[in-house]
């Protein structure tokens, strides 16, 4: 398995060995053709992605990765929504801190601190808003939904119709919206505190079972056992 980046792919190809690639972050992205001309290499025996956005960018099949269930959170009262960004203007975080402030939620977002701190914040926080960019980028959901998820939050995020679907046929409780109007008519909704604990629940089963670690090693070990 190496980094989904193109410089790490082509570096492990010029090793001569088989390959398992999985493709869970932004860097992809970054050149798509480059990546899918790498993923074409006779080395590469296994080919998935992590995020649905990703899977549809490369082509290959959407797999959840290992992920660690966390400690449920207690939300803090009142409500706070919390937003952590790896890049500002990918993210949409300008539109989000304004579309956030006309729904009426308070906003904190977390960045320049530490993977642990960020999980502090959300762990007692009621809502974590994952991204809102620009269409082609983001389109989906990240690390950030699914740690969300698996500390039982709610999630909410921007995809594309095509990418919705993916992950409603995955049956995946994460909040998908495609405009700015869906996004504050559900910032509207998820004020409610039953509709987020039900999320909340029902995004830490999901994670529970897409993003189980010990089959998608099982998956991988099959693949290179084959090689």
């Amino acid at each position: 398995m190496v980094y989904d980046s193109p410089f790490y792919l082509e570096l492990v190809l010029g090793l001569g060995k088989p390959v398992l690639f999985r493709a869970f972050g932004s860097h992809s992205r970054q050149e798509p053709e480059q990546v899918k001309a790498l993923l074409r290499s006779p080395l590469v025996r296994r080919a998935t992605a992590g995020t649905g956005d990703l899977a549809l960018a490369l082509g290959i099949p959407l797999v959840g990765c290992p992920f660690p269930e966390l400690s449920p959170a207690e939300p803090e009262i009142p409500p706070r929504a919390v937003h952590s960004p790896s890049n500002r203007k990918l993210k949409g975080t300008q539109t989000i801190e304004r579309l956030a402030e006309r729904a009426g939620w308070e906003l904190e977002i977390v960045e320049d601190v530490t993977h642990a701190q960020v999980l502090a914040r959300k762990h007692g926080c009621s809502l974590v808003i994952d991204q809102f960019g620009d269409p082609p980028h983001p389109d989906g959901i990240g690390v950030s939904a699914i740690e969300a998820m698996a500390l039982g939050l709610p999630a909410i995020g921007r995809a594309s119709g095509e990418v919705q679907r993916m992950y409603r046929e995955l049956e995946c409780p994460v909040v998908l919206v495609d405009s700015e109007e869906e996004f504050l008519s559900q910032l509207h909704r998820l004020h409610d505190d039953e509709e987020r604990r039900e999320l909340g629940e029902e995004g830490r089963a999901w994670v529970r079972s897409f993003h189980d670690g010990a089959t998608r090693a099982r998956e991988d070990l099959a693949a290179l056992e084959s090689a």
